[in-house]
């Protein structure tokens, strides 16, 4: 947002001198602004089937959810969980870690919002051996366990399909332009350590097109598009949006999203515009 900018470039400064902003920084600004105002909605980015068994009352459950923890004015609305819901693959392992506080055989776990837990009864194979679903059973009542983790979910009855899209930085270092730098010195002194001629400085592909040393730096999950199921508010909300005013939510647990150009109601398509904490994003990046 403008917001943003602006607050960056007052943290930046002006300076005659050449200068290089992290980008850490504008994103901890875009942070602070996104949780102060974003609504909260789930997302599960790699769905697998969760089938609610034992323990569910025969039509579900429903109750009201506040969009934002901190901010009444932001409003309410009202989720259904029932017998079949989609949670992160990632949220769960079939062999169980101290460290992990996703769901796992035997294992209990809350469900954001719900009040309820759940516990891993069995575990769903396809052909290949691989999981493609998980039977659990449910403890709604008052006196079930506290547990450590609480993971979301999307309910399978009114989920929508929608492409998420996750960018990360370009590049791969931190200073590409000093990277390239050095690849193309690099580049020049083995070119003439072999006697090649010293102007060819950028490699070349199998076909004979010449390949830039920048591209050598650039970051192969800069952009990963996942196909996901969301709340219907968030469909809803994924009309396509006037080009200064796009809707921005926080997908719970994951990151801030906002509405692509491309997406409708019918095709929802949400662009991550920055993750929930830096020491995740660094973690991507191997840094």
């Amino acid at each position: 947002s403008a917001a943003v900018i602006n607050r960056f470039c007052e943290a930046i400064g002006v300076t005659r001198s050449r200068m290089t902003a992290r980008v850490e920084l504008l994103e901890q600004f875009a942070r602070q602004e996104l949780d102060a105002n974003a609504p909260r909605r789930f997302a599960v980015l790699k769905p697998i089937k969760v089938k609610l068994g034992r323990g569910l009352p025969e039509n579900g459950k429903r109750f009201v959810m506040a969009n934002h923890p901190k901010d009444e004015t932001l409003g309410s609305r009202e989720l259904h969980l029932t017998s079949t819901i989609f949670i992160e693959a990632d949220d769960f392992r079939e062999v169980d870690d101290p460290k992990f506080f996703g769901l796992a055989p035997g294992k209990q776990v809350g469900l954001l919002g719900a009040g309820v837990n759940i516990t891993c009864d069995e575990v769903e194979r396809d052909s290949t051996g691989a999981v493609v679903g998980i039977v659990a059973s449910v403890d709604a009542s008052a006196e079930r366990a506290k547990v450590k983790g609480h993971i979301h979910w999307v309910a399978a009855e009114t989920a929508v399909p929608a492409e998420i899209r996750v960018y990360n930085v370009l590049f791969t270092p931190e200073m590409p332009e000093e990277e390239a730098a050095a690849l193309k010195a690099a580049g020049a002194d083995d070119a003439a350590a072999d006697g090649a001629d010293d102007d060819d400085d950028e490699a070349e592909d199998v076909d004979g097109a010449k390949e830039p040393d920048w591209v050598k730096l650039l970051n192969p999950e800069s952009l990963i598009v996942h196909h996901g199921m969301v709340e219907p508010d968030l469909a809803a909300a994924a009309a396509p949006p006037h080009r200064h005013l796009r809707p921005t939510f926080q997908f719970q647990r994951t990151g801030y999203f906002a509405v692509d150009s491309d997406s409708t109601v019918e095709k929802p398509v949400f662009n991550r515009v920055v993750a929930l904490k830096e020491d995740k994003e660094k973690k991507t990046l191997g840094r």
